[in-house]
């Protein structure tokens, strides 16, 4: 396309341009689950989407990898019960198969390989925490700096959020007497796990 145009100085000028995306562009998709209990029944149902999501992704291109992240909350009062019993299996039910409350982890860097997603949301375990309101935001700021980690290339890039609850906003740390902003830095310990959510 070429276009020419003579421009005068604070007059207004319009014009369309038409564009198409490269066939077989890459996808990047990361997909970053609420794992709190009230997500339980979903859980299941991701456990035998990564299969369909590839599929639909590699009819659009033929580059696709998929990576998962789940979230909880904050792992301090009043988000999440600190008594060590409540800590070890913050679960309602004694039976139920829950695991420790945790702010985002990183579970599986993005990959060509359906099956190991499958495997490792098929991992994984809810838990559980005190309030309605989720810690999603912190874990969606994770997932968008820690590039290296994510595995993140310089390609087409989608974040599938997934929650039923409601989220954390700026000031609710407060309650916590949390009083910092987010500082926009990767902070994920050796276990994929965000390990700041007490301070930011």
């Amino acid at each position: 396309q070429r276009i020419v145009l003579q421009l005068r100085p604070g007059k207004e000028q319009s014009f369309t341009v038409r564009f198409k995306r490269a066939e077989g562009y890459p996808v990047d998709l990361y997909y970053l689950m609420d794992l709190s209990y009230s997500m339980k029944d979903d859980l299941e149902n991701i456990k035998q989407l990564g299969s369909d999501l590839m599929a639909a992704l590699r009819e659009v291109t033929t580059s696709v990898k998929i990576g998962f992240g789940a979230f909880v909350d904050k792992t301090v009062l009043p988000y999440v019960n600190m008594v060590p019993s409540k800590q070890k299996h913050p679960c309602q039910i004694p039976k139920e198969n829950c695991q420790p409350a945790f702010s985002y982890r990183h579970v599986l860097a993005l990959t060509e390989n359906a099956s190991e997603f499958e495997s490792r949301v098929g991992q994984q375990h809810i838990s559980a925490n005190l309030d309605d309101a989720e810690g999603g935001f912190d874990a969606l700021m994770q997932a968008a700096v820690c590039k290296e980690q994510i595995g993140w290339r310089n390609v087409t890039s989608l974040l599938v959020f997934t929650s039923d609850g409601t989220f954390h906003t700026a000031g609710d740390g407060k309650l916590a007497g949390i009083h910092m902003p987010n500082d926009g830095r990767c902070h994920l310990d050796a276990n994929g796990v965000y390990s700041k959510s007490h301070l930011y």
